[in-house]
């Protein structure tokens, strides 16, 4: 089960920016190096613009998995709350202390 850190709402250009620095704030409080802090901004972002481009509202939810280290960040994109079971979403999860990508699932 995941902590919810952090969530964005996704309907305009702005939000998309939004997300994308809140994206790399969290990855750098998680003291995620430099370059894991762009590749999880970056897939937040284009995942968002998705939504943005289709004229459909979304939200970005940050979250943390696990209660002791090694923790995962997990980052959910969905067309509605994340407590609604039917949305789209996109699921990411990355260990912070590896280097690269854990896992990217789709559902």
């Amino acid at each position: 089960m995941s902590q919810t850190i952090s969530t964005v709402q996704i309907k305009y250009d702005d939000d998309v920016v939004m997300a994308r620095q809140r994206a790399r704030q969290v990855a750098r409080m998680l003291e995620f190096d430099e370059q894991d802090q762009t590749r999880v901004a970056t897939a937040v972002s284009e995942v968002a613009r998705i939504f943005v481009s289709e004229k459909s509202p979304g939200v970005v939810e940050f979250g943390l998995e696990g209660e002791t280290a090694p923790q995962v960040l997990i980052v959910g994109i969905g067309s509605s709350p994340p407590t609604s079971k039917s949305r789209k979403t996109a699921r990411i999860g990355i260990d912070p202390s590896l280097v690269e990508w854990e896992t990217a699932l789709v559902s």
